[in-house]
């Protein structure tokens, strides 16, 4: 009877130790964040603080789940419980994810296309696009951007080996061509270059070359300048970068 009962007073104890433990070691997890949408949302630059955890984008940091290197599906949210991002998560590292602003609308989707290829589609919060990226491994090989209203502001496309741009294009809010720089001839990388006043008459017109020693372009052949009225006030001949005339 003595024996059963110290077995008994053993068994008690035990089961009391083990719930402390257990109860103890939940209490040391750290519960998930919620965020304000304040300390959420960069006014620039939007729900970028998952940017890091993208290898895509050329970042290496890692988030841990409990101690290990999270993998799967994970959903943070806002203080209210909305949800502010859901991501697929391998070893710790984001492949595609998407972030929302505390309405429920989108902010971001990032999206995996293959082994190289990548795309990010960023919003605005009136639901309008606000830029679209193309990713070729770490490198954007196609960028465009977005006025609240939706007007294009700004547009570049690399050349296939992501050396330079072949199309550079940008806009005013009310839709108006600003500048403009496009390839003419693929073989020898020549491009013009067109310079527009906000009316839409021409700033400046002229030709460029693509200096592959130098990595860059170059003023090559001729260069004209306008006035607001429309009169041509200079001109200028280029040779690989040199005035000449």
């Amino acid at each position: 009877m003595v024996f059963k009962k110290y077995i008994a007073i053993a068994t008690i104890i035990l089961f009391t130790v083990v719930g402390y433990c257990q109860n103890n070691f939940e209490n040391q997890i750290p519960k998930a964040k919620r965020y304000t949408p304040k300390e959420a949302i960069d006014s620039i630059h939007g729900i970028d603080m998952y940017e890091r955890l993208n290898f895509r984008l050329s970042w290496d940091s890692v988030r841990n789940c409990k101690g290990y290197a999270c993998n799967g599906l994970i959903k943070d949210h806002y203080i209210d419980g909305s949800i502010i991002h859901k991501g697929f998560y391998v070893d710790g590292q984001l492949n595609n994810y998407t972030n929302y602003y505390p309405d429920g609308k989108l902010e971001r989707s990032f999206k995996i296309i293959d082994n190289f290829k990548s795309t990010m589609t960023l919003y605005y919060p009136n639901g309008t696009i606000k830029s679209t990226h193309k990713y070729n491994d770490i490198t954007p090989y196609y960028w465009e951007d977005f006025y609240p209203n939706g007007q294009p502001s700004y547009l570049m496309e690399m050349s296939n080996d992501l050396e330079y741009p072949i199309v550079k294009k940008h806009w005013s809010e009310e839709g108006k061509l600003l500048g403009e720089l496009v390839i003419e001839n693929k073989k020898e990388l020549t491009f013009k270059q067109n310079e527009y006043y906000p009316d839409g008459k021409q700033k400046i017109k002229g030709h460029l070359i693509y200096e592959q020693k130098l990595h860059s372009h170059t003023k090559h052949g001729k260069w004209m300048y306008y006035n607001e009225k429309g009169k041509l006030t200079k001109t200028e001949i280029y040779e690989h970068g040199k005035l000449v005339d």
